[in-house]
């Protein structure tokens, strides 16, 4: 499982301001230990490279859904 921060295409440029805080309170003891608590752990990322990242999980999952044959109820 993966998550991640979105904002609008066309957003300002506090976007950078933003990944830079997210960035260093993910890398804080306090924040590790917490999601480490809850069973997470951090990666972050750039935003530019969030778009290619998405793409290729998305590719990921939708050939193990349609390898697997799941179905939606």
């Amino acid at each position: 499982m993966w998550m991640a921060l979105l904002a609008s295409k066309g957003t300002p440029a506090e976007v950078a301001k933003l990944n830079r805080a997210l960035r260093h309170a993910l890398a804080t003891k306090d924040v590790q230990d917490t999601l480490l608590g809850a069973g997470l752990l951090t990666d972050s990322t750039s935003p530019e490279a969030l778009p290619s990242f998405i793409t290729s999980e998305s590719a990921r999952w939708r050939k193990v859904i349609a390898d697997s044959g799941i179905k939606i109820d």
